[in-house]
């Protein structure tokens, strides 16, 4: 099995082999990219290193859409090479068997001649079909033909208009994405940040065996109301659970996805709203909590990114308290 990044843009979902990916952010402001293929929309300063951004609609040959702020940057590290796709949501994080992936099909002129294919297979995923992207191709800055009469927007209008405060936050955006980090990479944290309802949750990387859409659950009689049902996944019955009742004093049912999260050999399945990215962060963006953070004792630091404060979920502490546990109430 291998772990795989699933995204989406223009309605369509593909996957990257995450081991490629380096992170993903928020589309912040572009410096105009010379010299470069059109599809190069491009760039960004990202921790002192100079990183093109492609815009992988382009690189497939659709017109120009002006970007919107919710969309966010695969960035992606294949060698020496490094460079940002833009899409329009990053979903889950997955784990693909390679014997499941078939050939794409795709007709002889849909590419050119000189050029390798991006698309490196397909895989059966639910009820659909998932593309899987070659990320070493899709980062090549090779000019593909027939863009060279484009007419795409300087990197400043990329947005279209946008009112002040929506400036700010892409400025802030790329402040943020400069930022030298104090430590070495290796010192960084991998956290997931997740939503559920109004709370903003963080998730250390190694807590997470799996992300994946919520399809169905069975409700379990006589349970308190945090426990959601139980779930099959992949063969496995997870208990999930419902956060929001502790956090927030009262449920949901209208969840999209599960964050399996793992404490040795146990496995248990967290309800969220949305999953907001997956990257690394430096040392300093996180700080311990002492006492509470939003009124319970859940989370062991709190991480500050460019949106806000999130809260280190410490699944530690939800078993020491008995929160995981699954009693018949009356």
């Amino acid at each position: 099995m291998a772990s795989h990044l699933i995204f989406e843009l223009n309605k369509v979902r593909y996957a990257l082999a995450a081991a490629t990916v380096r992170g993903t952010f928020w589309l912040p402001e572009l410096s105009p990219a010379e010299d470069l293929p059109e599809y190069v929309v491009g760039l960004v300063n990202w921790q002192g290193r100079v990183v093109p951004i492609l815009d992988l609609a382009l690189r497939f040959g659709h017109a120009f859409k002006p970007y919107r702020l919710s969309q966010a940057v695969i960035l992606i590290e294949e060698g020496r090479q490094c460079a940002g796709l833009v899409v329009d949501v990053v979903h889950d994080l997955v784990e693909i068997d390679p014997q499941a992936i078939a050939p794409y099909v795709q007709r002889e002129e849909a590419a050119p001649s000189d050029s390798l294919p991006m698309i490196a297979g397909s895989v059966k995923w639910h009820d659909g079909v998932l593309i899987l992207l070659d990320p070493s191709v899709c980062i090549r800055l090779d000019q593909l033909a027939g863009q060279e009469d484009r007419l795409i927007p300087d990197p400043i209008d990329r947005f279209g208009e946008l009112d002040p405060a929506a400036r700010a936050r892409l400025r802030e955006r790329t402040h943020r994405l400069a930022q030298t980090p104090v430590q070495a990479s290796l010192d960084r944290r991998l956290f997931a940040r997740v939503r559920i309802g109004a709370s903003r949750i963080a998730l250390p990387l190694d807590t997470i065996a799996e992300v994946a859409h919520l399809h169905a659950y069975t409700p379990i009689p006589c349970c308190p109301s945090h426990v959601l049902g139980a779930v099959n996944q992949r063969g496995a019955i997870l208990i999930l659970y419902d956060m929001a009742p502790l956090l927030q004093g009262r449920g949901h049912d209208d969840y999209s996805s599960i964050v399996v999260l793992r404490a040795g050999a146990l496995r248990l399945g967290l309800a969220v709203h949305q999953i907001e990215d997956i990257r690394d962060h430096d040392p300093s963006a996180v700080a311990p909590v002492s006492g509470s953070f939003d009124g319970h004792g859940y989370f062991s630091a709190l991480l500050q990114d460019t949106d806000g404060v999130a809260g280190v979920l410490d699944i530690r502490v939800l078993l020491r308290q008995g929160v995981l546990e699954v009693d018949a109430q009356d």
